[in-house]
């Protein structure tokens, strides 16, 4: 029997102010597999769950749901089945206090397809729609914009074995599609993920193997409101680098987080990048050590800096282990904390080479080079 256990919620979702003090530890699942995949904490303080489970009492994994106060008691919990459902993708509250979950999976037929569900706040469902019938139709991520319609990104591809473009699509509130582009180089590019900026424009971040300097890289396009775009640039080394989150700053600039083989101590390392408005870079670090670093989400906290969460087997208490980084503005670490299972708690020592500070240029796309192609 697999069941599902958090220790508390901020080790997945930030908020401004942190105790790194656990207040509490809770295991939830029935008598098969459960898996936890994505968690966020709620409007009202408390957390949705989002994962799989085989506890349902069919022979197929479904989507499970689970909406935890801020004590981690259970107020609801919804088991969604379709035909078939492959994978969760994405989950996120909406303006209404009610979710939004994207999957890969065939709710309405035999074909595969990209599965939306809107939710209310209790978990009923109040809408859904499918997107996509292509082989490697797959999204990424999503997100609520204004006028209550959602932005959608991931990756296309229209026959088996084909290169994937990056595919961006604009909804409305009633899931009609506004526009969608692909942006395509001469390899397998897919974006990772997309946020409304200050302007109502979009910041893309994804991985493209068309463009940079060698291997995976990061490519950032920032979108006007129609998904055209407006400057875009890419970021890497000589080796794999790849992205796993961006959010607009606070002072019109973007914070980038992902891993980097190209830099750092050795294997995988966390690495932050912090642009200007134009995508050049400010400042950039790697954090971690000689095995294996990795960086889930950033965000900005309240005093300009930055808190990132990820996992470590360079630092902790063995294995693999949680690893939290506060940041100053400037990306120097204020404290960094890891909790494992032999050790809730254990703060990594300064003395170690944690940090490495470097000057790379960006790469700037001419527009050409990338197609905007429009699919209605």
């Amino acid at each position: 029997m697999k069941r599902i256990l958090f220790a508390i919620a901020f080790l997945m979702t930030f908020t401004p102010f942190i105790s790194l003090h656990a207040q509490w530890v809770k295991t939830y699942g029935g008598n098969k597999g459960d898996n936890v995949l994505l968690i966020q904490q709620t409007k009202d303080g408390g957390y949705i769950v989002a994962g799989d489970s085989n506890s349902s009492g069919t022979q197929y994994y479904d989507l499970l749901l689970l909406k935890l106060d801020s004590d981690g008691a259970i107020e609801w919990q919804n088991y969604y089945r379709s035909s078939y459902y492959k994978n969760l993708l994405s989950i996120e509250q909406t303006n209404d206090e009610g979710y939004l979950v994207g999957c890969n999976g065939r709710p309405f037929s035999q074909e595969y397809e990209i599965w939306i569900i809107k939710l209310k706040s209790t978990g009923a469902i109040e809408g859904q729609f499918c997107l996509g019938r292509a082989i490697d139709n797959i999204v990424y991520c999503f997100q609520q914009t204004s006028g209550r319609g959602f932005v959608l990104g991931g990756a296309y591809s229209s026959l088996e074995g084909e290169k994937n473009d990056i595919w961006i699509s604009k909804l409305s509130s009633t899931a009609d599609i506004i526009w969608q582009r692909l942006y395509s180089g001469s390899d397998d590019d897919s974006v990772r993920f997309i946020q409304q900026t200050s302007d109502g424009a979009y910041i893309a971040g994804g991985n493209t193997l068309s463009f940079g300097a060698q291997g995976n890289d990061i490519w950032v396009l920032k979108l006007s409101s129609a998904g055209d775009i407006e400057w875009q640039r890419t970021y890497g080394g000589v080796d794999d680098d790849s992205i796993s989150c961006i959010q607009q700053a606070s002072d019109g600039g973007y914070i980038i987080g992902g891993d980097t083989r190209s830099f750092g101590a050795g294997e995988d390392d966390v690495w932050i990048i912090k642009l200007n408005s134009s995508g050049e870079i400010e400042w950039q670090r790697t954090y971690g050590g000689s095995n294996e670093d990795f960086i889930y989400n950033i965000r900005q906290t309240n005093d300009g800096g930055y808190i990132v969460g990820g996992n470590t087997q360079s630092f902790g208490a063995g294995a693999k282990d949680f690893w939290i980084l506060k940041l100053n503005p400037s990306g120097n670490i204020e404290w960094q904390k890891t909790f494992g299972t032999l050790s809730m708690r254990r703060q990594i020592p300064f003395s170690r080479q944690a940090m490495a500070a470097m000057s790379l240029p960006a790469t700037s796309l001419p527009l050409e080079r990338a197609r905007v192609i429009s699919l209605f």
